[in-house]
Protein backbone atom coordinates (compact mmCIF):
# COMPACT_ATOMS: atom_id res chain seq x y z
CA UNK A 1 0.00 0.00 0.00
CA UNK A 2 0.96 3.52 -1.02
CA UNK A 3 1.06 5.90 1.81
CA UNK A 4 -0.62 8.99 1.69
CA UNK A 5 2.33 11.36 1.42
CA UNK A 6 3.37 9.42 -1.51
CA UNK A 7 0.34 9.02 -3.11
CA UNK A 8 -0.04 13.09 -2.85
CA UNK A 9 3.08 13.59 -4.36
CA UNK A 10 2.47 11.43 -7.66
CA UNK A 11 -0.70 13.29 -7.55
CA UNK A 12 0.66 16.34 -7.96
CA UNK A 13 3.01 15.69 -10.12
CA UNK A 14 0.83 14.19 -12.87
CA UNK A 15 -1.20 16.93 -12.92
CA UNK A 16 1.66 18.90 -13.63
CA UNK A 17 2.66 16.39 -16.38
CA UNK A 18 -0.75 16.71 -17.63
CA UNK A 19 -1.21 20.29 -17.89
CA UNK A 20 1.77 21.03 -19.13
CA UNK A 21 0.87 18.60 -22.24
CA UNK A 22 -2.34 20.13 -22.74
CA UNK A 23 -1.00 23.56 -23.13
CA UNK A 24 0.95 23.31 -26.30
CA UNK A 25 -1.91 22.10 -28.25
CA UNK A 26 -4.28 24.66 -26.47
CA UNK A 27 -1.90 27.04 -26.77
CA UNK A 28 -2.03 26.48 -30.77
CA UNK A 29 -5.93 26.12 -30.87
CA UNK A 30 -5.76 29.69 -29.19
CA UNK A 31 -3.52 31.29 -31.72
CA UNK A 32 -5.12 29.77 -34.86
CA UNK A 33 -9.03 30.69 -33.55
CA UNK A 34 -7.16 34.32 -33.03
CA UNK A 35 -6.05 34.31 -36.75
CA UNK A 36 -9.58 33.17 -37.52
CA UNK A 37 -11.46 35.33 -35.84
CA UNK A 38 -9.42 38.34 -36.98
CA UNK A 39 -10.42 37.31 -40.81
CA UNK A 40 -7.31 39.34 -42.34
CA UNK A 41 -7.96 38.51 -46.14
CA UNK A 42 -11.96 39.02 -45.35
CA UNK A 43 -13.24 35.57 -46.73
CA UNK A 44 -14.67 34.43 -43.53
CA UNK A 45 -18.42 34.73 -43.40
CA UNK A 46 -20.18 36.57 -39.96
CA UNK A 47 -21.02 33.61 -38.30
CA UNK A 48 -17.64 31.80 -39.07
CA UNK A 49 -16.06 34.36 -37.37
CA UNK A 50 -18.46 34.01 -34.72
CA UNK A 51 -17.47 30.09 -34.43
CA UNK A 52 -14.06 31.65 -34.37
CA UNK A 53 -14.23 33.76 -31.19
CA UNK A 54 -16.33 30.75 -29.67
CA UNK A 55 -13.28 28.69 -30.18
CA UNK A 56 -11.24 31.05 -28.89
CA UNK A 57 -13.24 32.09 -25.88
CA UNK A 58 -13.84 28.19 -24.69
CA UNK A 59 -9.99 27.66 -25.30
CA UNK A 60 -9.38 30.59 -23.10
CA UNK A 61 -11.09 29.07 -20.24
CA UNK A 62 -9.99 26.14 -20.32
CA UNK A 63 -6.70 27.27 -20.33
CA UNK A 64 -7.45 29.35 -17.46
CA UNK A 65 -8.94 26.30 -16.11
CA UNK A 66 -5.64 24.25 -16.48
CA UNK A 67 -3.80 26.89 -14.96
CA UNK A 68 -5.45 27.16 -11.60
CA UNK A 69 -5.00 22.96 -11.74
CA UNK A 70 -1.46 23.39 -12.03
CA UNK A 71 -1.06 25.98 -9.75
CA UNK A 72 -2.76 23.37 -6.88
Amino acid sequence: MVPLASSSHYKSKFLAEVSHEICAPLSAILIYAHLLADNADDNLSEEEVGFANNIHDAGSGLLHLVNKVHDL
